[in-house]
């Protein structure tokens, strides 16, 4: 994940990230005598015409604001009939935002995906240690003013119509403001 800006009032960034959502579609198991041949891989549009002729749970990202300025997508279907599909995105993205710590403060920049079109008892967005190890900020990311900590997934029901319940999660990028800079500037 990457992050370019960050905007106090209104809680708002704009960064990138990527999505990573497996599923097992058992119509895309292979035969026995398969299951030893390579996954296949599709990119871009290739990816797209792919997903055309499968289910794909219906993710959305619940505070993402306005379009994306960027998206890109890769699908894998291994043998075994499972899925992977990445997909990355450039938005901005509302965010809680806490100030009474300034400017020492610490933030959690978050994306928050979920799936409101079929109930938690139908469909969930679980993750395991592979998806924390996946998730975790890249090498070469930076944000000006900021240090870049770690990278936390956790999940929580949303409210539907009658009650319904339906699954959420939350990949929150904990960033600690670098106070230096802020500091000269309120003392001088």
């Amino acid at each position: 994940a990457s992050v370019s800006s960050v905007k106090g009032e209104g809680g708002a960034g704009t960064g990138a990230g990527r999505g990573r959502r497996g599923w097992e579609g058992a119509s895309l198991r292979r035969a026995a005598e398969e299951q030893r041949e390579p996954h296949k891989i599709f990119r871009g549009d290739d990816a797209k015409t792919q997903l055309a002729k499968l289910w794909v749970p219906a993710v959305e990202i619940v505070n993402q604001k306005g379009d994306p300025s960027y998206t890109n997508l890769g699908l894998r279907i291994f043998p075994s009939g499972n899925v992977e599909m990445i997909k990355r995105i450039t938005a901005e993205f509302g965010t809680p935002y806490e100030v009474t710590r300034f400017p020492f403060d610490r933030q959690k920049l978050q994306i928050e995906p979920a799936i409101r079109g079929q109930t938690a008892d139908q469909v969930v967005l679980q993750f395991d240690q592979d998806d924390l190890d996946f998730s975790q900020v890249s090498d070469d990311a930076a944000l000006n003013g900021w240090n870049l900590k770690t990278v936390a997934l956790s999940s929580m029901p949303i409210k539907g119509w009658y009650g319904a319940m339906h699954t959420h999660a939350i990949a929150a990028l904990t960033i600690a403001r670098l106070p230096g800079s802020v500091l000269a500037s309120i003392f001088i």
